[in-house]
């Protein structure tokens, strides 16, 4: 049983650092744009007003249909 060399080789750590790159970049467009990151579920929650006679299972199919629509037939 041969062990894996727990040594990054040359391309995942390319993919690593290529990867933080671009975290820190969305991180400071987000930042940028107003954006703060969730501190806790109830950040989540819509007020009542609004999630009332929210149907999940429509919204659901919804983005169900939205996501197996072809790329040629577009958002508009």
């Amino acid at each position: 049983m041969s062990q894996r060399n727990a040594t990054p080789r040359p391309a995942e750590d390319g993919r690593a650092v290529e990867a933080s790159r671009a975290r820190a970049e969305l991180e400071r467009l987000a930042e940028a744009q107003g954006v703060t990151p969730f501190t806790s579920i109830e950040e989540f929650a819509a007020p009542s007003e609004l999630a009332a006679g929210f149907d999940v299972d429509e919204f659901l199919r919804a983005v169900r249909e939205d996501r197996d629509r072809q790329p040629d037939q577009g958002a508009g």
